[in-house]
């Protein structure tokens, strides 16, 4: 490992601070390890749900103009192929546009 620093510090001083990086990473690897074998949690399930909901968000906002964004009647389009396979007529579903289900998704995390 290097140190790069606009002031040139003495080897002695840096193979110490190279060393004290290695010790800390050291002592953390060994903390992750232990809470891995208790069966704890490495990662806080919260933060996993922000990060999702996060992601879900931002492809949201990438997609607000896209033409699949609007409200599609998915009932009306399976009704249809039931209708031609079967010979029946299945009851409507209501629709979900994918707007609603960032909202109740939300609702949900809260």
């Amino acid at each position: 490992m290097q140190v790069s620093t606009q002031q040139n510090l003495p080897k002695e001083f840096q193979e110490k601070i190279i060393g004290s990086i290695d010790e800390i990473r050291e002592a953390r690897k060994d903390a992750m390890v232990e809470k891995w074998m208790r069966g704890v949690d490495l990662i806080d399930r919260n933060e996993i749900k922000d990060f999702r909901l996060n992601a879900l968000y931002d492809e949201y906002k990438e997609n607000l103009d896209a033409q699949w964004r609007e409200k599609e009647n998915i009932a009306g389009l399976v009704n249809i192929y039931n209708q031609k396979i079967n010979q029946t007529i299945p009851r409507k579903n209501p629709t979900q546009s994918i707007d609603d289900m960032v909202e109740n998704l939300r609702k949900q995390v809260r």
